[in-house]
């Protein structure tokens, strides 16, 4: 079996066991697809991908391409799940050897008062009549939320890195497979935008 059609039999059996609602499933989705995204070719048989090698090299790429401690956590921990959902199967037979730890969590930081009303007077600029700032502001929190990519990928993103057509999104060298909702934040903010520009 491919490492593509393993993944979506792992979602769809997990999911159901453990009563997962459709946004925990995306986000297992997206995780694990980084992994397919890393070795280069879903169709890899899913024995040949999951095995210690590609686990070192993987978490140490994630590393390498700025992800935070937390997003690499997660998704060390969805590799981790599946890999043992696998070996269950007989997919594997090699178990993950590498032990996955919870980062801690952080501390809690509180907005100053002058920073809380800095992003308010920056929320009300957008919602005027003839303002897109706020849908702007949604997809970007949005695509935070859904993708994790880092924050300084997000930076870097133009409007040609997405496209609706395949509801993608170029990050870097990953192609990410977007939401239903997170293509519709976009959708309306590109729209929103192209009525200014008229």
């Amino acid at each position: 079996m491919c490492l593509a059609e393993a993944v979506e039999m792992f979602l769809v059996k997990n999911g159901a066991l453990r009563s997962h609602s459709p946004k925990t499933t995306a986000s297992y989705r997206n995780r694990l697809q980084t992994f397919i995204v890393f070795l280069g070719n879903p169709e890899i048989d899913v024995a040949t991908a999951l095995v210690s090698d590609n686990a070192v090299h993987y978490f140490y790429w994630l590393e390498q391409r700025g992800y935070k401690p937390t997003t690499i956590e997660a998704k060390k921990q969805a590799l981790s799940a599946f890999w043992a959902w696998a070996y269950q199967q007989g997919l594997t037979k090699q178990k993950l050897e590498i032990r996955v730890k919870k980062a801690d969590k952080p501390p809690v930081v509180y907005l100053t008062s002058e920073e809380a009303a800095r992003i308010e007077h920056a929320a009300l600029g957008g919602t005027s009549s003839r303002g897109f700032l706020h849908l702007r502001d949604q997809a970007a929190f949005t695509l935070l939320h859904e993708t994790e990519i880092p924050l300084r990928a997000l930076a870097g993103l133009t409007i040609d890195a997405y496209n609706p057509v395949t509801r993608t999104l170029i990050v870097g060298t990953m192609t990410v497979l977007l939401s239903d909702h997170l293509c519709e934040t976009l959708d309306r903010y590109l729209q929103a935008r192209r009525i200014q520009e008229l």
